[in-house]
This record gives structure tokens, C-alpha cells and sequence, in this order.
């Protein structure tokens, strides 16, 4: 069987090339990955570890005949794309079209998955046209509660980033261990640049805790702000130095193992954080906060703060000590995340089975 999966992203954020990453581990063992990167360039693919036996497309009039062509056969499975989606009339409509073609596919053997996402968007004049065109598709899951409730169709599994980083024995030893030295800070560059209180706060809280302050640029245009952060916090900034996907993640990762809470509102960098023995604190907006949300689904929500709250440096500080105080129980999520996604993993494997 051949299994053919599109895997475009954001060409500059790590967190995208990881949990699609995680995402093709779990489709290899169906067989032979046939994986559309689009005009993305080698600098992309490297985050995402292709091997020398899957089959990268690129072209997209040429990919779209051979996928007809695989999913008519009966003897191909169809994944879509991972990451976040807005239900509206444009996005539903590519589903609505490819679905006739599942469908027929689905008759002669053919199966479909659609897992790992999660919508930033939706309307309810949409959402049920999105359900309908989920019928033909074998396996369906979400990566928060809101986005399963609000198609009504699949069940909630944790993002798929939660499968790549430190192995489970190493995340079980992260449990015990003492705390670590660093307090680490992700922001977005597309939103407004943190006050001089909130700043301060940060500052304040770390020099009386004892932390060293590690800002991270989880997409090379955080960089900039990272920069700008560090320098205000005496801190230090891991930024981008290239295009490349792996070397920034091998970096990031490398420094989030000496921090001991992140605070972040780019759920990818709490993701990948936590992965490496971090603990996380969603720096929230709102309570419908798409990172709140998806670390609620591995029973994490709890670890936030809310960004104009935490301009007070009492609040943050209870929120960082809370964080830090919950590291075994934390660990201990993160592991039971992994373990969901291995059984995901292994009810794909069934696929390979006729119907």
C-alpha cells in the first residue's frame, strides 16, 4: 500500500516541520510515503526528516493526477495535512471536491485519515458541510475538545508534536529531577510587544528566583523580539542563524533542557518545551486560547496566566512557582500524551488490514 500525505507549512517555524514530523512517523509503517512539500525548499524538509525511500512532490498539478490516480486504485491511503484550520467557505469547499473521490476510493480499499487538527476558526454555516465531508474518512481526531465539539465528528488526541523529543524514559527521569537553572520566554512576533511592566515583572521574578532568562525564537521572524527581550532581561536569545529547520530545532531543544518553565503564547514552543522536560505556562489572551485549549487536551490547560494579569510581577510569580511545583505531574501527562498518540499510531497500523 502506498500512503500519500501533503505536508506544507509556515517555511520559517519549527513547530510545524515537528508535529508533521510526528505525524509521517506514525503513516510510514502503512507503506511507501508519497509526501507533497509544495515549493518549500530543502531547508523545510530537513525539520522534517524525510528518508531516502519516500517519495517527495512538489509539483502540484503533477501531485493532484497521482493522487486521483492512487486513491481510484483502492490500494492507497489519503492523509490530510496536520496543523490548524479555519472553517470557511473556501477551505470547505477543497474537502467538499475531494470527497467524492475518497469516497469511490473507499469502495475499492481505499482509506483516509484525518488526525492532529485543531481550528482557529469556524462557522456554524460551514461546520456542517466539514462534517459531511469527513464521511468518507476512516480515522478522524482533533487536537482539542473545541474543534471535536464543533465538527461532531472524531474524537480528541494530543497534538502530534507531543511524540518527537527526549524518550519516554528520559521524560519519566525529568519527573525527579531537581529544578533546573533557566526561566525560558517564547513570544509571537505578530502580537503586541510585551509592556515595560510586563517586562519588569519578568525581571523582577526571575532575579528573586534565581533564574538565568533564555528568550527562544521558536520562527525566524520571532528573532528580532527575542533579541529585543533578552537584551531588556540581561538574558540570552536563541535566534535563528539559517534557514535550516533541524539546526534551530536541535538548538531549541538543547535550551529548553535547561529551562525550568517556559512561558510562551506559540503553543509549539510549549509543546516541544514540555517534550524536553520544561514546564509550560500558556501566556493566554483569552480562555478560548487556541494553546489553552490544546494543552487542555493532554490535561495541562491549567498552566496559564493571562498576559495583562501577569503585568503583575505577584501574579506571574505564583504562576512560575505553581508551573515549577507541578513538574512530576506534568512529566507524567506528557508521557500518558505520547502513550495516546502510540495507540493512534497503532489503530492507523490497522488500516493496512482489507475491509
Amino acid at each position: 500500500m502506498s500512503v500519500w500525505v501533503s505536508v506544507p507549512g509556515q517555511v520559517d517555524n519549527v513547530g510545524d516541520t515537528v508535529l508533521r514530523r510526528g505525524l509521517l512517523e506514525a503513516l510510514r509503517p502503512l507503506g511507501t510515503l508519497h509526501v507533497f512539500v509544495g515549493d518549500h525548499d530543502d531547508a523545510y524538509c530537513t525539520g522534517l526528516r524525510l528518508r531516502p525511500e519516500d517519495v517527495v512532490h512538489r509539483s502540484v498539478p503533477a501531485w493532484r493526477r497521482d493522487v486521483a490516480r492512487a486513491v481510484l486504485s483502492g490500494r492507497a491511503t489519503y492523509a490530510y495535512n496536520a496543523g490548524e484550520m479555519i472553517v470557511d467557505r473556501r477551505y470547505v469547499a477543497s474537502y467538499a471536491r475531494f470527497a467524492p473521490l475518497l469516497a469511490a476510493g473507499r469502495l475499492r480499499g481505499g482509506r483516509a485519515v484525518h488526525t492532529g487538527f485543531g481550528i482557529r476558526a469556524s462557522n456554524p454555516r460551514w461546520n456542517w458541510a466539514l462534517r459531511a465531508a469527513l464521511a468518507p474518512v476512516d480515522v478522524v481526531t482533533w487536537r482539542d475538545p473545541v474543534s471535536a465539539e464543533t465538527i461532531r465528528r472524531g474524537r480528541v488526541t494530543p497534538d502530534w508534536a507531543f511524540r518527537e523529543g527526549a524518550s519516554t524514559a528520559e521524560l519519566e527521569g525529568f519527573a525527579a529531577q531537581t529544578r533546573r537553572p533557566a526561566l525560558g520566554i517564547a513570544l509571537r512576533y505578530d502580537r503586541p510587544a510585551p509592556t515595560p511592566a510586563w517586562v519588569r515583572a519578568v525581571g523582577e521574578h526571575a532575579e528573586a528566583a534565581g533564574y538565568e532568562v533564555v528568550v527562544l525564537a521558536q520562527i525566524a521572524r520571532d528573532s528580532p523580539r527575542a533579541q529585543e527581550l533578552a537584551d531588556a532581561l540581561d538574558g540570552v536569545a536563541v535566534t535563528w542563524d539559517g534557514p535550516e529547520h533541524l539546526p534551530q530545532e536541535e538548538r531549541l531543544r538543547e535550551a529548553y533542557r535547561r529551562c525550568d518553565v517556559v512561558i510562551s503564547d506559540r503553543l509549539h514552543a510549549l509543546v516541544i518545551a514540555a517534550t524536553e522536560g520544561a514546564l509550560p505556562l500558556a501566556l493566554a489572551d483569552a480562555p478560548g486560547d487556541k494553546t489553552v485549549r490544546t494543552l487542555a487536551a493532554v490535561g495541562l490547560g491549567e498552566h496559564a496566566v493571562d498576559r495583562r494579569g501577569s503585568e503583575d510581577v505577584a501574579v506571574l510569580g505564583t504562576a512560575v512557582t505553581a508551573a515549577s511545583a507541578a513538574r512530576a505531574g506534568t512529566m507524567a501527562r506528557v508521557v500518558e500524551a505520547r502513550r495516546r498518540l502510540d495507540d493512534l499510531a497503532q489503530q492507523l497500523l490497522t488500516l493496512r488490514s482489507p475491509r
